[in-house]
């Protein structure tokens, strides 16, 4: 993991000497919190930590994407202890910018992803995800921004927590960088 992370933070650093006073591509690198809702009580759910790498393309004033990876968890309490489903999200997403203004650059979006993840170190499971949200992008400077993004994930599937109940499970992400 080491490893994996330092040659991120390469690329990253790489990629930004590249791209600095680009206003069309963008790479940068977020962290936030997941809180998870599925099955089981939402008092249930704990905060649990995200990290994340991006890049962006802003092909007009008003859309661009963004293509996400990174490393998440989710803490659920439950009657038997507590379980920490670990997962690496990969997500293409859409967003759209319906206010030009200069300092501040509300956006929605919506964006289809994938993940693998895995319960308390067992075997690796992989699931398909829908996303949609709000966020804000404050350029800061001329070659730097900060981005914050407020997500609902809808998964396919219905085990993150080690509960299968019926019903799917989800989560919400908030991340700033």
């Amino acid at each position: 993991m080491k490893q994996i992370s330092i040659f991120a933070i390469g690329i990253f650093l790489c990629a930004q000497a590249v791209l600095a006073g680009n206003q069309q591509f963008g790479v940068g690198m977020n962290a936030g919190a997941n809180y998870f809702v599925g099955d089981l009580p939402i008092e249930q759910s704990l905060m649990s930590p995200n990290i994340g790498l991006y890049g962006f393309y802003r092909f007009s004033p008003k859309f661009g994407f963004k293509l996400q990876t990174g490393f998440g968890q989710f803490g659920v309490n439950q009657t038997a202890g507590s379980i920490t489903t670990a997962f690496i999200p990969v997500e293409l997403i859409a967003m759209y910018y319906p206010l030009a203004w200069e300092k501040y650059q509300p956006f929605v979006h919506v964006g289809l992803g994938g993940m693998s993840f895995s319960i308390e170190n067992s075997d690796r499971f992989n699931d398909a995800v829908g996303i949609g949200g709000a966020g804000l992008m404050m350029p800061l400077k001329s070659n730097l921004s900060l981005l914050v993004t407020s997500d609902f994930h809808i998964t396919t599937g219905d085990d993150f927590d080690g509960a299968v109940v019926g019903r799917g499970d989800s989560y919400f992400s908030f991340q700033a960088g």
